[in-house]
């Protein structure tokens, strides 16, 4: 099986060096926008003894929110890809999601819908369930507009069924909105 590094965000930092050796096989400089965090990217390198679940969806349905006094939008995420490392004792130590938020205005609104934006979110936090794991993501800065996502990861056969909840931050009710979908992870 031939690996891939991909970046793992590290435990806090020990300055003393009283804690355990990070699990990294190097450094890396965190992309332009590292989901939010002011923790460096380290980077983890896949093997033998780790699982990598892998799944993507082409779109969500389409949610409807605004209205009186606004105007009616829908959003829609399209284009996800999730993917998530498992460490060989089963913790996660990898969690990414990739994907669009598409929003359109409803007719007769004069006012345009937000522009396309591509999103990326990365692990904050992972707990295990009766059925799987809960992960809970941060979003990078740049995601327009600022969305949390939790994916609740329910065993499937040799994989998950990951149930992915966005959900708009930025904006109180009826301009803030929540998208669902259900996506299948095989291990790669």
């Amino acid at each position: 099986m031939t690996s891939a590094l991909v970046p793992f965000l590290a435990c806090g930092g020990d300055e003393a060096g009283s804690g355990p050796p990070p699990l990294t096989t190097g450094t890396t400089p965190p992309p332009p926008d590292d989901a939010g965090s002011s923790v460096g990217q380290d980077v983890l390198e896949a093997t033998t003894t780790t699982k990598t679940f892998k799944g993507s969806l082409a779109t969500t349905k389409t949610v409807r929110f605004g209205g009186d006094p606004y105007c009616e939008y829908t959003m829609t995420i399209k284009q996800i890809e999730i993917e998530i490392l498992f460490l060989e004792n089963g913790e996660v130590g990898l969690a990414r999601v990739r994907n669009q938020a598409v929003e359109t205005s409803v007719p007769p609104c004069p006012h345009p819908p937000m522009d396309p934006s591509s999103h990326d979110y990365a692990l904050k936090g992972a707990t295990k369930t009766a059925t799987g794991v809960s992960i809970t993501l941060v979003g990078a800065t740049s995601n327009r507009p600022d969305t949390s996502l939790v994916l609740d990861l329910v065993t499937k056969g040799d994989g998950f069924d990951a149930a992915a909840t966005w959900k708009r931050l930025d904006q109180k009710a009826p301009l803030d909105w929540v998208v669902n979908a259900t996506v299948p992870l095989a291990q790669q």
